[in-house]
């Protein structure tokens, strides 16, 4: 019992290892660790100093909420209830002050410090999306072309087993180039089948809206991790509300969503089903019109569509800036479901031109000088050059695969021995940039 580790510890009986069991009996109480701290400092042993045992059970503490992943939700609570209004601004104080710049996670897409809602029917690729940007920002790598700021990573994800998590994410690594071991700034939470609430309501349409245990918990880990950009994955399972009600879809969006994104001084992506009013009239929206309005940034992903009555390729979409307060709106990245993941796609790639196969060439210039050269076979699979030169690069699959097939055709390219002790093979540019005047398309 807590008793008798208690006299154990008194009586100077194995004093670590009583107080490790008690400071795990104590986690899984759920105490804070400012509780948990002062019940271990009335046991501090004669001729240690209270700092000792603070510091001693403070590893204790660390070690065991890392174990079992359980934050110190008290600590999460007083972080976000330190929150306080911005004090009267008189503009004048901003003379000769340098003029602020707009922060971005993905430049014109995504903004830091706001929430950024990403729209689209279910089987279409939502999450997968959200996992690849989730990849990108922890690696630096691109996202679907578009250049990224690194930081720590959080992904709640309410619709995916964590099987399914590491399915795709096989295939990420794959089309990145990268491994496990590069993804030490990213965490998922997958929470299917489990009560996922982050904010309710007492069924009044104009009744304050209540942040739940879970929004704790969900905040303390993101805070305790030092992710600076959260997915929340779907909002059909955090929203406690009506969908069409104004006040409640503003308060989750603002005091739930947007409230970590101010917290971690970061940028939150809500994922969401747009309604089939939305999907009909190829606006994307759902229920009331706060969803559109109270974000910053809203995302539409759709099935591309085929022009002259021909048959639409399942694999295309389409992901369309629907609304923006800091870019203009309506611009569109076309896509390509490409061997599990999500790519740019030839109507979004550069024009096959002398630019582009230089860009190529210059590529695998450099890749074949860094040791870690492109390998033609797909087996090779984080070297292949149709996937891994597309999303370092940012162009297309089908004007890499054109301007490969031209360059090795021409000679500026060809398969070479790079380490012969370990028969690694992999393509090396064999003639200069400024010699690809005339190298047919």
């Amino acid at each position: 019992s807590v008793d008798d580790y208690i006299a154990r510890i008194r009586a100077g009986d194995r004093w670590h290892d009583n107080m490790l069991r008690l400071v795990g009996h104590w986690i899984a109480r759920g105490w804070s660790d400012a509780e948990i701290l002062t019940a271990a400092e009335a046991m501090t042993l004669p001729g240690y100093t209270v700092a000792d045992t603070r510091c001693e059970v403070g590893q204790m503490i660390a070690g065991g909420r890392a174990k079992w992943n359980k934050p110190d939700i008290a600590r999460a609570i007083e972080v976000t209830d330190s929150e306080q209004r911005p004090t009267v601004i008189d503009p004048r104080t901003w003379s000769g002050k340098p003029l602020p710049q707009c922060k971005w996670l993905v430049e014109n897409w995504l903004p830091m410090n706001y929430v950024t809602a990403l729209f689209g029917d279910g089987g279409l690729g939502k999450t997968l999306l959200a996992q690849q940007l989730l990849t990108s920002v922890a690696t630096g790598q691109p996202w679907l072309g578009q250049p990224v700021r690194q930081l720590r990573a959080f992904g709640l994800l309410c619709e995916d087993h964590e099987d399914d998590l590491h399915i795709n994410q096989d295939r990420i690594d794959a089309a990145y180039g990268i491994d496990y071991q590069d993804l030490g700034d990213l965490r998922f939470w997958p929470s299917v089948g489990f009560d996922n609430l982050l904010m309710t309501f007492d069924g009044q349409a104009t009744g304050k809206g209540e942040l739940t245990q879970f929004f704790d918990a969900l905040l303390g880990s993101v805070i305790e991790f030092g992710a600076r950009f959260v997915v929340l994955d779907t909002a059909a399972d955090l929203f406690g509300g009506n969908e069409n009600i104004r006040s409640q879809v503003r308060q989750f969006i603002t005091n739930a969503c947007g409230r970590i994104a101010r917290e971690i001084d970061g940028a939150v992506l809500l994922c969401a089903h747009p309604s089939l009013s939305g999907m009909a009239s190829g606006s994307g929206s759902s229920g009331s019109t706060a969803w559109n309005n109270t974000v910053r940034s809203r995302l539409y992903l759709t099935q591309a569509t085929a022009d002259n009555g021909e048959e639409a390729d399942p694999d295309a979409r389409v992901l369309t800036r629907k609304k923006s307060n800091y870019a203009r709106a309506g611009e569109t990245l076309a896509l390509r479901w490409t061997e599990g993941v999500m790519m740019p796609s030839d109507a979004d790639a550069d024009n096959d031109d002398a630019t582009t196969r230089s860009l190529v060439l210059e590529e695998i210039d450099r890749a074949w000088r860094d040791g870690q050269p492109y390998s033609d076979a797909p087996q090779a699979r984080s070297r292949f050059i149709l996937t891994r030169l597309p999303a370092r690069t940012g162009l297309s699959r089908g004007a890499v695969e054109r301007a490969y097939l031209a360059l090795l055709d021409s000679g500026h390219i060809r398969l070479e021995l790079h380490d012969s002790h370990k028969n690694f093979r992999g393509l090396k540019a064999t003639r200069r940039t400024e010699e690809l005047k005339g190298v047919p398309s």
